[in-house]
């Protein structure tokens, strides 16, 4: 895995996202994926209960449009990556919006070159 393919998987996992494909969403995760973040009341463990979260998530009317920047990526072990990347957006809600920014870290590992996210956090700042 180079550099410029984790950058550019990160930046295609943001346009899942963005556009609520929950099923493409999901198969960027590894199964056993721990997700923390702030508006998580606690950890999410697995697969099923990332889904749920994101359900959730992708009812709501809000959209969000954001930017990853700033990348930063490390190889910790064989097939192990991390990617630390600055987030910077605006959450829209009807006709209200917020601006947001932090940082987005997430540990990826490969099998049979496929990358999955297996942690994943995210920093808000004040």
């Amino acid at each position: 895995m180079s550099e410029f393919d984790l950058k550019n998987l990160s930046l295609e996992i943001q346009k899942a996202y963005e556009s609520k494909k929950i099923d493409e969403v999901l198969g960027f995760y590894h199964p056993d994926i721990v997700m923390i973040g702030p508006s998580l009341p606690k950890p999410v463990k697995g697969l099923e209960a990332l889904k749920t979260v994101l359900e959730l998530q992708f009812k709501n009317p809000q959209r969000s449009v954001v930017k990853l920047s700033d990348f930063s990526i490390n190889e910790v072990a064989k097939n192990v990556f991390t990617v630390l990347c600055r987030i910077e957006g605006r959450q829209l809600i009807y006709y209200s919006s917020y601006a947001f920014r932090g940082w987005l870290s997430r540990m990826f590992v490969v099998s049979d070159g496929i990358p999955k996210i297996i942690f994943e956090h995210l920093t808000l700042e004040k």
